[in-house]
């Protein structure tokens, strides 16, 4: 069985350039996973810069451990001039795959994270 789910949707916000986790989605035993992770972050408040990542990849839980099949070789990353030192990314922890953000220092950036896809499993 083969269906399309939105799996998450968060927002945050950061005021410096540490790392922080935005979003986390569980992986489920047996099932294998076509993700597209986005996240979109302006600068607050009413600031000039902003920025678009977009993640895809497969990703599958066996027996507890999370394995990333592929991943889009060129992921799409839309930054104004001022945001290029912004960043989002995901990682593996556990059995979750997790949406990591870091901003610039000394700037609010206001993020919205959004995980969705598809599924086929459990096999």
């Amino acid at each position: 069985m083969s269906h399309e789910k939105n799996y998450a949707e968060q927002g945050t916000s950061t005021s410096d350039a540490t790392t922080v986790s935005a979003a986390a989605f569980t992986l489920v035993q047996g099932v294998l996973y076509q993700l597209t992770m986005s996240v979109l972050a302006r600068q607050r408040p009413d600031g000039p810069n902003s920025a678009f990542y977009v993640r895809r990849s497969l990703e599958k839980d066996e027996g507890g451990t999370v394995t990333v099949v592929v991943t889009e070789p060129n992921p799409a990353i839309v930054e104004t001039a001022g945001a290029v030192g912004w960043n989002a990314n995901v990682v593996v922890s556990g059995e979750q795959l997790v949406i990591q953000i870091t901003g610039a220092a000394g700037v609010t950036i206001d993020w919205n994270t959004f995980i969705d896809g598809f599924q086929v499993g459990p096999f």
